[in-house]
C-alpha cells in the first residue's frame, strides 16, 4: 500500500508551523531594558514580546510581553507548581484595563475556591490566613 505524500506533506508542514510558531521567546533574567515604559530586549530597537525568566530564592517566575507591555506574570514554587498567574489586558497606549489573578498551592489546587480563600485542605480561611501562607510569614 503506497502513501501519498503529496497529500500528507501539506498536513505535516502545517502542523509544524503552528508548533514552531507557538513558542514564546524566553530570555534571562536582565535581558531586558525599558525604554519610555516600554520593555525591550538588550540592544534591540523593537519593543520586545516574549517572557523573561526570573529566579526567586522560593521558586521561579516569568515576566511575559506583548509589544512591549507587561501581559502576563507567572510565579513557581519550588517543586515547579504554578503559583501565582496574573494576566493584564492593556490599550494600545500600555493603559491596563483590567487584570486577571489566580493563585495555587504547590500541590496545585485554586487557592480560591468559590471565590474566597482556601487551605491546602479546602477549608475557607480568612485573607490574612492566605496572605500569611503566600508570603511566607
Amino acid at each position: 500500500m503506497k502513501m501519498k505524500l503529496n497529500n500528507t506533506f501539506p498536513t505535516l508542514l502545517a502542523i509544524f508551523v503552528m508548533v514552531s510558531c507557538s513558542q514564546e521567546k524566553e530570555v534571562d533574567e536582565g535581558k531586558i531594558v525599558f525604554r519610555n515604559d516600554l520593555a525591550y530586549e538588550v540592544n534591540s530597537t523593537k519593543p520586545f514580546t516574549g517572557c523573561e525568566l526570573i529566579r526567586y530564592t522560593d521558586g521561579s517566575g516569568k515576566d511575559c510581553y506583548k509589544n512591549g507591555n507587561l501581559s502576563r506574570v507567572e510565579t513557581y514554587h519550588r517543586n515547579g507548581q504554578l503559583r501565582s498567574l496574573n494576566t493584564i489586558k492593556t490599550q494600545d497606549n500600555g493603559q491596563v484595563l483590567r487584570t486577571l489573578e489566580k493563585c495555587f498551592y504547590p500541590n496545585g489546587q485554586s487557592c480560591w475556591g468559590d471565590g474566597g480563600f482556601v487551605n491546602r485542605r479546602g477549608e475557607k480561611i480568612s485573607q490574612e490566613e492566605f496572605k500569611d501562607w503566600f508570603y511566607g510569614r
